[in-house]
Protein backbone atom coordinates (compact mmCIF):
# COMPACT_ATOMS: atom_id res chain seq x y z
CA UNK A 1 0.00 0.00 0.00
CA UNK A 2 1.23 3.52 -1.13
CA UNK A 3 1.73 5.58 2.29
CA UNK A 4 2.35 8.78 0.86
CA UNK A 5 -0.11 11.26 1.93
CA UNK A 6 -3.05 12.88 0.41
CA UNK A 7 -3.37 16.76 0.72
CA UNK A 8 -6.91 18.31 0.99
CA UNK A 9 -7.75 21.73 0.95
CA UNK A 10 -11.03 23.33 2.57
CA UNK A 11 -12.12 26.59 1.63
CA UNK A 12 -15.30 28.84 1.90
CA UNK A 13 -18.64 27.14 0.92
CA UNK A 14 -22.42 27.83 1.34
CA UNK A 15 -24.20 26.04 3.80
CA UNK A 16 -20.62 24.19 4.41
CA UNK A 17 -21.17 21.69 1.85
CA UNK A 18 -17.82 21.01 0.26
CA UNK A 19 -16.17 21.71 3.67
CA UNK A 20 -18.42 18.86 4.48
CA UNK A 21 -17.34 16.66 1.62
CA UNK A 22 -13.55 17.12 1.93
CA UNK A 23 -14.22 15.81 5.43
CA UNK A 24 -16.39 13.00 4.20
CA UNK A 25 -12.90 12.33 1.55
CA UNK A 26 -10.87 12.37 4.21
CA UNK A 27 -12.13 9.74 6.21
CA UNK A 28 -12.80 7.34 2.56
CA UNK A 29 -9.21 8.04 1.66
CA UNK A 30 -8.07 6.62 5.42
CA UNK A 31 -10.20 3.79 4.94
CA UNK A 32 -8.40 2.85 2.21
CA UNK A 33 -5.25 3.04 4.23
CA UNK A 34 -4.04 6.21 2.84
CA UNK A 35 -2.65 9.10 5.00
CA UNK A 36 -4.58 12.20 4.63
CA UNK A 37 -3.84 15.85 5.73
CA UNK A 38 -6.50 18.34 5.44
CA UNK A 39 -5.36 22.00 5.27
CA UNK A 40 -8.03 24.75 6.16
CA UNK A 41 -7.97 27.61 3.87
CA UNK A 42 -10.46 29.76 6.42
CA UNK A 43 -7.52 29.02 9.15
CA UNK A 44 -5.74 31.90 10.20
CA UNK A 45 -2.57 29.90 10.77
CA UNK A 46 -2.79 27.74 7.44
CA UNK A 47 0.12 28.96 5.87
CA UNK A 48 2.63 27.76 8.89
CA UNK A 49 0.56 24.46 8.60
CA UNK A 50 1.36 24.31 4.76
CA UNK A 51 4.38 24.90 4.96
CA UNK A 52 5.36 22.16 7.64
CA UNK A 53 3.29 19.89 5.52
CA UNK A 54 5.48 21.07 2.21
CA UNK A 55 8.48 20.88 3.65
CA UNK A 56 7.96 17.25 4.95
CA UNK A 57 6.74 16.48 1.82
CA UNK A 58 5.97 12.76 1.04
CA UNK A 59 2.74 13.71 -1.18
CA UNK A 60 0.34 11.61 -3.22
CA UNK A 61 -1.66 13.95 -4.83
CA UNK A 62 -3.24 16.94 -3.68
CA UNK A 63 -7.48 18.06 -4.01
CA UNK A 64 -9.62 20.65 -3.72
CA UNK A 65 -13.52 20.81 -4.31
CA UNK A 66 -13.82 23.42 -7.11
CA UNK A 67 -10.10 23.89 -7.19
CA UNK A 68 -9.38 25.59 -3.93
CA UNK A 69 -5.69 25.55 -3.19
CA UNK A 70 -4.49 25.00 -6.42
CA UNK A 71 -2.21 28.52 -7.46
CA UNK A 72 -0.06 27.80 -5.20
CA UNK A 73 3.32 28.89 -6.47
CA UNK A 74 7.03 29.31 -5.85
CA UNK A 75 9.16 31.93 -7.52
CA UNK A 76 6.04 32.23 -10.17
CA UNK A 77 5.87 28.51 -10.64
CA UNK A 78 3.14 26.35 -9.62
CA UNK A 79 4.05 24.31 -6.64
CA UNK A 80 2.48 21.13 -7.99
CA UNK A 81 4.90 21.06 -11.01
CA UNK A 82 7.87 21.69 -9.21
CA UNK A 83 6.79 18.76 -7.26
CA UNK A 84 5.91 16.55 -9.73
CA UNK A 85 2.49 16.20 -7.56
CA UNK A 86 -0.76 15.62 -9.07
CA UNK A 87 -3.63 18.12 -7.92
CA UNK A 88 -7.10 17.21 -8.46
CA UNK A 89 -9.67 20.36 -8.75
CA UNK A 90 -13.25 18.25 -8.32
CA UNK A 91 -15.30 20.74 -9.69
CA UNK A 92 -19.38 20.35 -8.54
CA UNK A 93 -20.57 23.18 -10.59
CA UNK A 94 -20.89 23.65 -14.89
CA UNK A 95 -17.35 24.80 -15.93
CA UNK A 96 -18.88 28.10 -17.16
CA UNK A 97 -18.95 29.31 -13.50
CA UNK A 98 -15.28 28.46 -13.09
CA UNK A 99 -13.55 29.38 -16.15
CA UNK A 100 -10.71 30.96 -14.96
CA UNK A 101 -9.90 28.09 -11.93
CA UNK A 102 -10.13 25.56 -14.81
CA UNK A 103 -7.96 27.54 -17.57
CA UNK A 104 -5.29 28.32 -14.74
CA UNK A 105 -2.52 26.77 -16.35
CA UNK A 106 0.15 23.67 -15.00
CA UNK A 107 0.76 19.95 -15.94
CA UNK A 108 0.16 18.89 -13.20
CA UNK A 109 -3.00 19.33 -12.79
CA UNK A 110 -6.36 16.57 -12.90
CA UNK A 111 -9.73 18.21 -13.68
CA UNK A 112 -12.89 16.21 -12.27
CA UNK A 113 -16.53 17.03 -13.29
CA UNK A 114 -19.68 15.65 -12.30
CA UNK A 115 -21.63 15.58 -15.19
CA UNK A 116 -20.41 14.17 -18.34
CA UNK A 117 -21.42 17.23 -20.47
CA UNK A 118 -18.83 19.24 -18.63
CA UNK A 119 -16.08 17.31 -20.08
CA UNK A 120 -17.83 18.10 -23.24
CA UNK A 121 -17.86 21.85 -22.64
CA UNK A 122 -14.27 22.46 -21.44
CA UNK A 123 -12.59 20.38 -24.43
CA UNK A 124 -15.00 22.07 -26.78
CA UNK A 125 -14.54 25.69 -25.25
CA UNK A 126 -11.86 26.22 -22.87
CA UNK A 127 -9.05 23.70 -23.45
CA UNK A 128 -8.85 20.46 -25.26
CA UNK A 129 -5.60 19.03 -23.99
CA UNK A 130 -6.67 19.23 -20.19
CA UNK A 131 -6.76 15.68 -18.41
CA UNK A 132 -10.54 15.49 -17.66
CA UNK A 133 -12.25 12.87 -15.97
CA UNK A 134 -16.22 12.17 -14.80
CA UNK A 135 -16.78 11.36 -11.41
CA UNK A 136 -19.83 11.87 -9.87
CA UNK A 137 -21.20 12.97 -6.12
CA UNK A 138 -20.89 10.90 -3.37
CA UNK A 139 -23.86 10.59 -0.76
CA UNK A 140 -23.02 11.18 3.00
CA UNK A 141 -25.43 10.29 6.02
CA UNK A 142 -25.86 12.05 9.27
CA UNK A 143 -23.59 11.10 11.86
CA UNK A 144 -26.59 10.17 13.94
CA UNK A 145 -28.67 8.40 11.91
CA UNK A 146 -25.84 6.10 10.43
CA UNK A 147 -26.54 3.21 12.59
CA UNK A 148 -30.21 3.78 12.71
CA UNK A 149 -31.84 4.06 9.81
CA UNK A 150 -36.07 5.44 10.65
CA UNK A 151 -38.50 3.14 8.95
CA UNK A 152 -40.72 5.04 6.20
CA UNK A 153 -43.44 4.79 8.23
CA UNK A 154 -42.14 6.10 11.46
CA UNK A 155 -41.63 9.14 9.74
CA UNK A 156 -42.85 12.60 10.07
CA UNK A 157 -41.78 14.93 7.22
CA UNK A 158 -43.54 13.71 4.22
CA UNK A 159 -42.12 15.90 1.38
CA UNK A 160 -39.25 18.40 1.64
CA UNK A 161 -36.63 19.94 -0.33
CA UNK A 162 -33.37 22.25 0.53
CA UNK A 163 -31.91 24.88 -1.65
CA UNK A 164 -32.01 28.85 -2.38
CA UNK A 165 -34.63 30.62 -3.83
CA UNK A 166 -34.51 33.55 -6.20
CA UNK A 167 -37.33 35.04 -8.37
CA UNK A 168 -36.24 34.55 -11.99
CA UNK A 169 -37.26 37.89 -13.34
CA UNK A 170 -36.16 39.93 -10.31
CA UNK A 171 -33.05 37.90 -11.10
CA UNK A 172 -33.26 39.78 -14.39
CA UNK A 173 -34.10 43.09 -13.65
CA UNK A 174 -31.24 43.61 -11.06
CA UNK A 175 -28.72 42.74 -13.97
CA UNK A 176 -29.37 46.28 -15.90
CA UNK A 177 -28.90 44.47 -19.06
CA UNK A 178 -30.54 45.47 -22.49
CA UNK A 179 -33.43 43.93 -23.70
CA UNK A 180 -31.75 42.38 -26.18
CA UNK A 181 -29.78 40.04 -24.06
CA UNK A 182 -32.99 39.39 -21.58
CA UNK A 183 -34.13 38.01 -24.81
CA UNK A 184 -31.10 36.14 -25.44
CA UNK A 185 -31.42 34.89 -22.12
CA UNK A 186 -35.28 33.91 -22.02
CA UNK A 187 -34.57 32.17 -25.31
CA UNK A 188 -32.05 30.18 -23.84
CA UNK A 189 -34.65 29.12 -20.97
CA UNK A 190 -37.18 28.21 -23.02
CA UNK A 191 -35.30 25.80 -25.17
CA UNK A 192 -34.05 24.05 -22.35
CA UNK A 193 -37.68 24.11 -20.83
CA UNK A 194 -38.92 22.75 -23.99
CA UNK A 195 -36.24 19.88 -24.24
CA UNK A 196 -34.99 18.18 -20.95
CA UNK A 197 -32.80 16.11 -22.61
CA UNK A 198 -31.09 19.75 -23.85
CA UNK A 199 -28.37 21.21 -21.60
CA UNK A 200 -26.95 24.83 -21.87
CA UNK A 201 -24.41 23.96 -23.93
CA UNK A 202 -27.05 22.50 -26.63
CA UNK A 203 -28.94 25.00 -26.15
CA UNK A 204 -27.28 28.08 -26.97
CA UNK A 205 -25.77 26.42 -29.99
CA UNK A 206 -29.33 26.01 -31.12
CA UNK A 207 -29.90 29.48 -30.21
CA UNK A 208 -26.62 30.75 -31.77
CA UNK A 209 -27.37 28.61 -35.21
CA UNK A 210 -30.54 30.13 -35.66
CA UNK A 211 -29.77 33.99 -35.09
CA UNK A 212 -26.83 33.30 -37.31
CA UNK A 213 -23.59 33.81 -34.73
CA UNK A 214 -21.04 31.75 -33.62
CA UNK A 215 -20.85 30.60 -30.18
CA UNK A 216 -17.22 32.23 -28.76
CA UNK A 217 -15.86 32.78 -25.31
CA UNK A 218 -16.77 36.34 -25.64
CA UNK A 219 -20.53 34.51 -24.84
CA UNK A 220 -19.36 32.81 -21.45
CA UNK A 221 -20.49 35.68 -18.90
CA UNK A 222 -24.14 35.25 -20.86
CA UNK A 223 -23.47 31.91 -20.87
CA UNK A 224 -23.55 31.84 -16.66
CA UNK A 225 -26.52 34.09 -16.65
CA UNK A 226 -28.25 32.22 -19.04
CA UNK A 227 -27.56 28.70 -16.88
CA UNK A 228 -28.57 30.18 -13.39
CA UNK A 229 -31.88 32.15 -15.31
CA UNK A 230 -32.81 29.01 -16.10
CA UNK A 231 -32.57 26.76 -13.27
CA UNK A 232 -34.36 29.68 -11.14
CA UNK A 233 -37.36 29.44 -13.45
CA UNK A 234 -37.15 25.94 -12.96
CA UNK A 235 -37.12 25.40 -9.62
CA UNK A 236 -40.01 27.93 -8.94
CA UNK A 237 -41.97 26.12 -11.24
CA UNK A 238 -41.50 23.34 -9.93
CA UNK A 239 -41.86 24.43 -6.32
CA UNK A 240 -44.99 26.15 -6.66
CA UNK A 241 -46.65 23.07 -8.60
CA UNK A 242 -46.07 20.87 -4.93
CA UNK A 243 -47.24 23.56 -2.94
CA UNK A 244 -50.56 22.11 -2.37
CA UNK A 245 -49.30 18.58 -1.29
CA UNK A 246 -47.40 20.01 2.03
CA UNK A 247 -43.88 20.86 0.88
CA UNK A 248 -41.35 21.91 3.16
CA UNK A 249 -38.68 24.00 1.80
CA UNK A 250 -35.41 25.13 3.22
CA UNK A 251 -32.47 28.25 2.24
CA UNK A 252 -31.65 31.37 1.73
CA UNK A 253 -34.80 33.28 0.06
CA UNK A 254 -37.71 31.84 0.50
CA UNK A 255 -39.44 34.86 1.93
CA UNK A 256 -39.33 36.07 -1.26
CA UNK A 257 -42.57 33.89 -1.66
CA UNK A 258 -44.53 34.90 1.03
CA UNK A 259 -45.86 37.58 -0.32
CA UNK A 260 -47.88 34.90 -2.65
CA UNK A 261 -49.70 33.65 0.18
CA UNK A 262 -48.17 30.68 -0.32
CA UNK A 263 -49.38 27.45 1.03
CA UNK A 264 -45.17 26.44 1.51
CA UNK A 265 -43.95 25.21 4.97
CA UNK A 266 -40.96 27.45 5.22
CA UNK A 267 -37.80 26.49 7.46
CA UNK A 268 -34.77 28.81 7.80
CA UNK A 269 -31.33 28.06 6.39
CA UNK A 270 -29.43 24.95 7.86
CA UNK A 271 -26.34 23.63 7.49
CA UNK A 272 -25.18 20.49 5.50
CA UNK A 273 -25.19 18.19 8.22
CA UNK A 274 -28.86 19.63 9.82
CA UNK A 275 -30.05 18.81 6.43
CA UNK A 276 -28.29 15.18 6.45
CA UNK A 277 -30.43 14.88 9.36
CA UNK A 278 -33.94 16.12 8.31
CA UNK A 279 -33.19 13.72 5.20
CA UNK A 280 -33.84 10.78 7.68
CA UNK A 281 -37.03 11.64 9.54
CA UNK A 282 -38.08 12.54 5.32
CA UNK A 283 -40.31 10.26 3.49
CA UNK A 284 -39.54 12.12 -0.16
CA UNK A 285 -36.87 14.14 -0.53
CA UNK A 286 -37.05 16.64 -3.71
CA UNK A 287 -33.85 16.80 -5.89
CA UNK A 288 -34.35 19.62 -8.45
CA UNK A 289 -30.97 19.83 -10.77
CA UNK A 290 -32.30 20.37 -14.45
CA UNK A 291 -29.08 21.13 -16.01
CA UNK A 292 -27.07 17.91 -15.30
CA UNK A 293 -28.38 16.22 -17.91
CA UNK A 294 -25.47 13.72 -18.08
CA UNK A 295 -24.98 13.59 -14.34
CA UNK A 296 -26.54 13.58 -10.89
CA UNK A 297 -26.28 15.37 -7.59
CA UNK A 298 -25.04 14.73 -4.28
CA UNK A 299 -28.71 14.98 -2.82
CA UNK A 300 -29.88 11.90 -4.71
CA UNK A 301 -27.72 9.33 -3.08
CA UNK A 302 -27.47 11.20 0.29
CA UNK A 303 -31.41 10.27 0.14
CA UNK A 304 -30.90 7.01 -1.12
CA UNK A 305 -28.73 6.39 2.21
CA UNK A 306 -30.39 8.06 4.72
CA UNK A 307 -33.17 5.87 4.25
CA UNK A 308 -35.75 7.98 2.11
CA UNK A 309 -36.65 7.90 -1.59
CA UNK A 310 -35.32 10.59 -3.99
CA UNK A 311 -37.89 12.45 -5.72
CA UNK A 312 -35.20 13.40 -8.95
CA UNK A 313 -35.51 14.86 -11.98
CA UNK A 314 -34.75 12.25 -14.88
CA UNK A 315 -31.31 12.77 -16.80
CA UNK A 316 -29.13 10.61 -19.19
CA UNK A 317 -27.20 9.27 -15.92
CA UNK A 318 -29.87 8.92 -13.84
CA UNK A 319 -31.92 6.38 -16.18
CA UNK A 320 -28.70 4.58 -16.47
CA UNK A 321 -27.69 4.32 -13.09
CA UNK A 322 -31.04 3.65 -11.27
CA UNK A 323 -34.58 2.30 -12.63
CA UNK A 324 -37.26 4.79 -11.77
CA UNK A 325 -40.07 3.38 -9.72
CA UNK A 326 -37.35 0.90 -8.12
CA UNK A 327 -34.50 2.66 -6.48
CA UNK A 328 -35.87 6.39 -7.38
CA UNK A 329 -38.64 8.32 -8.38
CA UNK A 330 -38.15 10.04 -11.56
CA UNK A 331 -40.02 12.43 -13.17
CA UNK A 332 -39.97 15.28 -16.27
CA UNK A 333 -42.45 17.69 -17.91
CA UNK A 334 -44.41 14.38 -19.20
CA UNK A 335 -45.37 13.51 -15.24
CA UNK A 336 -48.20 15.11 -12.94
CA UNK A 337 -45.89 15.52 -10.04
CA UNK A 338 -48.06 16.91 -7.49
CA UNK A 339 -50.52 13.68 -8.79
CA UNK A 340 -47.30 11.10 -8.37
CA UNK A 341 -46.65 12.84 -4.90
CA UNK A 342 -50.01 12.54 -3.44
CA UNK A 343 -50.43 8.82 -4.27
CA UNK A 344 -47.06 8.09 -3.46
CA UNK A 345 -47.28 9.41 -0.34
CA UNK A 346 -50.51 7.49 0.58
CA UNK A 347 -48.34 4.30 -0.21
CA UNK A 348 -45.95 3.64 2.41
CA UNK A 349 -45.14 -0.29 1.65
CA UNK A 350 -44.40 1.24 -2.29
CA UNK A 351 -42.04 3.86 -0.75
CA UNK A 352 -40.54 1.49 1.73
CA UNK A 353 -39.78 -0.64 -1.22
CA UNK A 354 -37.92 1.82 -3.05
CA UNK A 355 -36.02 3.61 -0.47
CA UNK A 356 -34.49 -0.10 0.29
CA UNK A 357 -33.42 -0.47 -2.69
CA UNK A 358 -31.87 2.88 -3.44
CA UNK A 359 -29.95 2.68 -0.47
CA UNK A 360 -28.99 -1.01 -1.12
CA UNK A 361 -27.65 -0.22 -4.15
CA UNK A 362 -26.27 3.54 -3.01
CA UNK A 363 -24.19 1.87 -0.31
CA UNK A 364 -22.25 -0.35 -2.62
CA UNK A 365 -21.65 2.55 -5.42
CA UNK A 366 -22.25 5.83 -4.53
CA UNK A 367 -20.94 6.81 -1.04
CA UNK A 368 -17.33 9.31 -1.12
CA UNK A 369 -15.46 5.71 -0.69
CA UNK A 370 -16.53 4.54 -3.86
CA UNK A 371 -15.62 8.04 -5.08
CA UNK A 372 -12.24 8.25 -3.27
CA UNK A 373 -11.64 4.68 -5.25
CA UNK A 374 -12.54 6.82 -8.68
CA UNK A 375 -10.59 9.29 -7.79
CA UNK A 376 -7.14 7.05 -6.92
CA UNK A 377 -7.82 5.60 -10.57
CA UNK A 378 -7.59 8.69 -11.93
CA UNK A 379 -4.30 9.98 -10.16
CA UNK A 380 -2.80 6.52 -11.36
CA UNK A 381 -3.89 7.22 -15.23
CA UNK A 382 -2.81 10.54 -15.07
CA UNK A 383 0.80 9.59 -13.85
CA UNK A 384 0.94 6.54 -16.41
CA UNK A 385 0.69 8.94 -19.16
CA UNK A 386 2.42 12.43 -17.88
Amino acid sequence: MDKRRVLLFKGQSQYDVLRFFTDELNSAFQKLGLPTVVIDLLSPNFNQQLLSVLQEGNLLFALGFNAVGQELQVEGKPLYDLMKVPYVAFYVDHPVYQIPRIQYSMRYKISSFVDKGHLDFVKKYISPKLFTVFIPHGGSVAATDKNSILPLSKRTVPLFFAGSYRDPDEYLQSLNISEDIALFIRSIAEIMLANEKCNIQTALELYCNTIGVELTTDYFPLIQVADYYFRLVKRKLIILSLEEVGLIVCGNGWEQLKSRKTKLQIMPPKSYSDILHIMGNTKLFLSIVPTFTKGSHERVFSTMLSGAVSLADKSEYMEQTFISGTHYLGYDSSVALPDLVAKTLEQDAYLEKIAMAGQTLAETQHRWENRAVDILKAVNQFLQQI
